[in-house]
């Protein structure tokens, strides 16, 4: 018979799978409460959050959600979740630079972009710039062509314009 306290867990657990993009598993073992506050305050401002949850609890939401389906297998051992928001690169890189120094905590899998992706994939998507980033590249690939039509566009007036005004100064 499920507890009082597993249910609101549960519950809460299914919300946060609902309101972010994604997640990480991460192996939380080995890794102390000073440990863990540095990493969440290096999470800061990346729109994420770190959790630790009962394992069963996690498969037993993916399952009900049917988000991050096929991430089971990540949760064995000491896990914690890292939810992920709307740019999860950016999170991605912050775990990465923490992890870097430390080799704590291990990333078991991931589950971004609407996919299960192994830890390998990890260290890739660290390497890509993040989401905003690449939205200005591609607005400004977007712009330098209408930039170009624009100028064209002016500059056929204003000849016609220059033109007119070189014969008027010739006649007079």
């Amino acid at each position: 018979m499920p507890n009082k306290r597993n249910i609101e867990t549960l519950e809460n657990l299914k919300q946060d799978l609902q309101k972010y993009g994604g997640f990480l598993v991460l192996d939380c073992s080995g890794i102390d409460v000073k440990e863990m506050t540095s990493l969440r305050r290096k999470l800061e401002g990346t729109n994420a959050k770190l959790k630790i949850y009962k394992n069963r609890l996690v498969k037993i939401a993916i399952n009900e959600t049917k988000k991050g389906v096929g991430s089971e297998e990540f949760f064995k051992g000491p896990s914690g979740l890292l939810f992920v928001g709307d740019d999860p690169v950016k999170t991605i890189k912050s775990l990465y630079e923490f992890i870097k120094d430390r080799e704590k905590p291990k990333v078991k899998g991931l589950f971004v972009f609407d996919r299960v992706c192994k830890k390998d994939d990890f260290q890739y998507l660290a390497q890509l710039r993040p989401l905003s980033e690449e939205r200005a590249i591609f607005v400004g690939l977007l712009q330098k062509p209408l930039l170009k039509l624009v100028n064209t566009l002016h500059a056929i007036p204003w000849n016609f314009v220059m033109t007119v005004e070189a014969v008027k100064n010739k006649q007079s």
